[in-house]
């Protein structure tokens, strides 16, 4: 009897630790807000989000859910809209084990997005959950054609590594499947995304038991347990025990394989999941047939038997099938509506400048025309000129020749005191940084996780050579994809070198620079870089500090500008103690 189960971790990641701490802040900022807006929406979701993780049990979660849909509908709010469909999916699929119900949620949130397409980058989330709905179903080739239309239709966005380990596990393509997810758990690591890790390796783990790898399969499911047991990862941790235990049962370590299978069915959020207690039993029945305790195998057989004559009904497979053709019939016509609207527009769009052209004549468009190119051409020229030398100005401060005869002494003097093994890594980081400087000084963009990287480079050196501590704290929103957000170039290191050198070098003790990047409501990226040093005196020094770094960045934002239309802002702000520049700049990805 079959009963591997491969757990599809929720598209809703965020980090696992302080989550107590993070809802208790936003009870408290709900039971401070009495107006229907946005920003209590945005809240309220964040609150769903976040008890999904430590409370997925909580009853009263799906009635919450579904009122937030309600009020972002009330307020026209459509991003409110979207994502509170699919939260309300992922609880009525996950943890109640309604998975028709979800598919409308879901389907709900593709119609909303098709309608809105300037949130097509949620699109991912919805298809990646329908995919799941259909793997659970065993219908895996529809659910790895939807990976595929992820790829094809979406920027060319790569469908997370660990949904193909899945697909192709129950497609019986097994080296394919053990590729993908140990490419999965590698991508984990880099990034510390503990709870994908955990899932990907319990998921490998019966892979590795179904082509004889028992010994592989063992490390696996015993790493995944660690993870699971030691950062209290609740969210996965039924199905993680289930695995567990079908490898035990397969490496004949039957004591084992009963505990951890009873320890799953005492978890109270797995009360509503049949499709996971259907694989217990199952389980269940193996072990205690293994061991001749028929009765119990009998009970045990009789539950599973039970439990998949509710899940495999013939109503619930034509139910999918008519909801499919209703949700595609829909879509098409929503699609072919927005197309009409379209030609229309243009058609006016025809006319009217049709019209214009007649009225103008060729003779005064000609002429009005040079004139207008002679003046953006001269405009453009100076423009191109002052972004050079914004750029000259920024390149010389990151190059400064008094910080790089600072940091070769400092390495220096740790290379005498601490061994040449150990200077070497600062040795390694120094020219990287000077190497990373001046690659990026031909680009106008770059990734955020390059400049992140090239921040803790510079700071690491300059702790070398700072007697009073420095500390670097970096705080990017989890919905951020270091990876794929794009920065400008030359433009936050800057900043950084301001703190330390005016603001805390001269202080007295540690100092800390912060720098909070995240997603504002209206989609755009804002950037945070505060110190704690001695802030801006009245002394020259500091004056031309603020004069040189806020001509470099207004330089900077006024290219910006030109490329998005006014989209980027920038200001500066003197604190009790210490100094913070606050700016915002388009969102932008490599796809």
């Amino acid at each position: 009897m079959r009963r591997c189960v491969f757990l599809v971790f929720l598209v809703i990641s965020i980090e696992l630790s302080g989550q107590s701490t993070i809802l208790d802040s936003l009870k408290i900022a709900l039971d401070q807000r009495d107006v229907l807006d946005t920003s209590l929406v945005k809240i309220r979701l964040d609150y769903i989000k976040h008890s999904i993780h430590s409370s997925p049990a909580d009853s009263t979660l799906l009635n919450f859910a579904l009122e937030t849909l309600e009020q972002a509908s009330l307020i026209n709010y459509s991003k409110g809209e979207i994502l509170a469909n699919q939260r309300v999916g992922v609880i009525l699929q996950y943890f109640l084990s309604r998975p028709l119900v979800a598919l409308e949620y879901y389907q709900n949130a593709v119609t909303l997005i098709d309608q809105n397409p300037e949130h097509k980058q949620l699109m991912q989330g919805s298809l990646n959950n329908i995919a799941t709905i259909y793997a659970e179903r065993k219908d895996y080739q529809q659910a790895l054609e939807i990976y595929r239309q992820i790829v094809r239709e979406y920027n060319g966005q790569s469908i997370p590594e660990r949904y193909l380990g899945i697909v192709f596990g129950e497609l019986d393509q097994l080296d394919s499947s053990i590729y993908y997810f140990e490419v999965a758990i590698k991508r984990a690591l880099e990034t510390n995304n503990t709870a994908i890790e955990a899932n990907c390796l319990s998921n490998l783990s019966l892979i590795f038991s179904r082509v004889d790898r028992m010994e592989d399969a063992i490390s696996s499911v015993e790493r995944a347990l660690h993870l699971v047991d030691s950062n209290q990862i609740d969210i996965i941790r039924p199905t993680a025990y289930l695995n567990a235990s079908e490898v035990y049962l397969k490496t004949g370590q039957f004591d084992l394989a009963e505990f951890y299978a009873l320890e799953a069915l005492s978890i109270p959020a797995l009360k509503a999941n049949l499709f996971v207690q259907k694989s217990i039993y199952a389980t269940l029945y193996d072990v205690y047939k293994a061991t001749e305790r028929f009765e119990s195998a009998l009970r045990a057989h009789e539950r599973f038997k039970d439990l998949n004559d509710s899940l495999t009904s013939i109503d619930q497979r034509v139910a999918i099938t008519k909801k499919d053709l209703e949700f595609e019939s829909e879509r098409r016509q929503i699609k072919a509506e927005a197309e009409i609207r379209r030609q229309l527009l243009i058609n006016r769009i025809y006319l009217v400048v049709g019209l214009a052209i007649l009225a103008l004549g060729a003779f005064i468009s000609f002429l009005i025309w040079q004139k207008r190119k002679s003046f953006h051409k001269a405009k453009e020229a100076e423009f191109n000129r002052e972004i050079a030398e914004s750029r000259l100005i920024a390149l010389r401060t990151q190059l400064d020749p008094h910080f790089i005869f600072n940091s070769i002494g400092a390495i220096d003097q740790y290379m005498i005191t601490n061994g040449v093994e150990k200077a070497s890594v600062y040795l390694t980081k120094f020219s990287s940084l000077m190497r990373r400087i001046l690659e990026n000084s031909n680009h106008d963009w770059v990734s955020l996780a390059d400049e992140i990287e090239l921040m803790r480079w510079y700071v690491d050196i300059n702790k070398l050579r700072l007697s009073n501590g420095l500390t670097l704290n970096v705080q990017i929103d989890p919905e951020i994809n270091a990876e794929h957000t794009l920065v400008p170039s030359l433009f936050i290191q800057p900043f950084i070198e301001n703190s330390i050198k005016h603001g805390l070098a001269k202080k007295d003790g540690p100092g800390t620079i912060s720098v909070i990047a995240s997603i504002t409501i209206d989609d755009k990226f804002l950037f945070v870089i505060e110190d704690d040093g001695i802030g801006l005196s009245m002394e020259a020094e500091n004056k031309k500090r603020a004069s040189l770094g806020s001509k470099i960045a207004q330089s900077r934002i006024n290219y910006l500008n030109y490329l998005s239309h006014n989209d980027a802002t920038f200001e500066t702000q003197e604190l009790e103690q210490g100094f913070r520049v606050t700016f915002t700049i388009p969102y932008k990805q490599k796809f």
